[in-house]
């Protein structure tokens, strides 16, 4: 995706690469210009993302303009999920939260997602949220 580690006080930092950067310009540009030529249609962003049973922290997103803190990390003994849910303007899409066990201790959780697991969220659980209508959905909050 563009992204690499860099060392920084003995902590392993992410960054991001220019040509991400601008990239994501780009999209928000774009989405920015829907937004405002089609204030009718409901944007709906779909993410997945892991967590283990006692909870995380082996890396996080930093800021370099913002102070940073050390934080404990946590026995990472136990299973590992990986969550998958849509969300739109109002909060989350009820009913479109994927919850997986993953079975391997690969550290890239997003081998525990396939493409047939996929699909079957997508028809079974985001397809028919959108149908009945984003602004009728009940959203988590």
């Amino acid at each position: 995706m563009g992204y690499k580690y860099k060392m920084e006080n003995n902590k392993k930092i992410l960054l991001e690469r220019p040509y991400i950067k601008t990239l994501k310009l780009k999209f928000l540009k774009t989405y920015l210009r829907y937004q405002e030529d089609y204030p009718n249609v409901k944007f709906v962003f779909l993410d997945e993302t892991w967590i283990y049973k006692n909870g995380c922290l082996i890396q996080t997103w930093v800021n370099d303009n913002l102070p940073t803190l050390d934080y404990k990390l946590r026995n990472l003994d136990g299973n590992r999920f990986t969550v998958l849910h849509a969300g739109c303007f109002s909060g989350f899409l009820d009913g479109c939260g994927l919850l997986l066990r993953s079975k391997n201790n690969v550290r890239d959780y997003h081998k525990t997602m396939d493409g047939a697991r996929f699909k079957e969220s997508m028809q079974n659980q985001l397809i028919p949220a959108l149908e009945f209508g984003v602004q009728n959905c009940d959203c988590v909050r």
